[in-house]
């Protein structure tokens, strides 16, 4: 099934530009857990999202030229079911003439950035890691986390942080020791950032006019946008970091 309706959330932007992350970033945000679940790899979040499609309800798909798809999970065949709607992603589901036919965002979107070969990859790792380190995990990386990175890369990563501490580390006052920066290097390649927000429901005293609330502190996904509490990760004990991704992430595939 195929029509045209309007997104509850995100609404479509009209507009083909795959050639934009943050284009890409916002579509695979909306598949959520209750979306689009159990789809075979060729009809995946990431796969529709390269293709210009978002999740709108739970197996409902619509384009960034406000067409819908449906996937129909009572089907006879789910084979046949994912291969129809294989065929609509990659083209035919389009709006008539649109520019998404055919068109898809680069494979790389869906992997894990080359931080040795990718210099804004790299850049990004390292403003992550900057404002990491002053975030003092009570919880830190679990073994499993390491494990899965691998002991010659989790080396590599080490060196980096060392090269930070001797470049940054001096403009910070108290320099934060080696195994902070570290952390903070660790954590942003297993795709996290740091984000401030305001907190809600902080007592009678916050409700007063002109009361400023105190910011709380939130690692964000940089791929899939899952967000967690890091006061909520010190109560948990070892922080599995590439665990807490959201299941379609290019971060927790690359290390599935």
């Amino acid at each position: 099934e195929v029509f045209l309706g309007d997104a509850s959330e995100r609404a479509p932007s009209r507009m083909c530009r795959p050639w934009s992350r943050d284009d890409y970033a916002s579509r695979l945000a909306t598949f959520g857990p209750l979306r689009w679940i159990g789809k075979p790899a060729e009809i995946d979040a990431v796969e529709c999202a390269r293709r210009g499609w978002f999740a709108v309800a739970r197996n409902v798909l619509m384009s960034e030229d406000g067409v819908k798809i449906v996937f129909d999970d009572q089907a006879n065949s789910q084979e046949a079911e994912a291969a129809r709607v294989r065929e609509l992603i990659i083209g035919r589901g389009h709006a008539m003439l649109s520019s998404w036919v055919g068109a898809a965002c680069p494979v790389e979107f869906g992997e894990m950035p080359a931080i040795e070969s990718d210099v804004v990859a790299r850049e990004q790792l390292v403003n992550q890691a900057i404002a990491l380190v002053g975030v003092e995990f009570k919880a830190m990386l679990g073994a499993s986390t390491q494990n899965a990175l691998g002991s010659e890369w989790v080396s590599r990563l080490e060196r980096v942080a060392d090269s930070l501490r001797a470049e940054h580390g001096r403009k910070m006052a108290p320099v934060p020791p080696l195994a902070q920066w570290t952390q903070a290097v660790l954590v942003a390649v297993c795709g996290w950032s740091l984000r401030m927000k305001r907190a809600l429901g902080c007592g009678e005293k916050h409700k007063q006019k002109n009361t400023v609330r105190p910011a709380v502190a939130f690692l964000r996904c940089v791929d899939c946008r899952q967000e967690l509490l890091v006061d909520d990760l010190e109560s948990e004990g070892n922080f599995a970091a590439l665990d807490e991704h959201r299941v379609f992430c290019c971060i927790s595939r690359s290390h599935a």
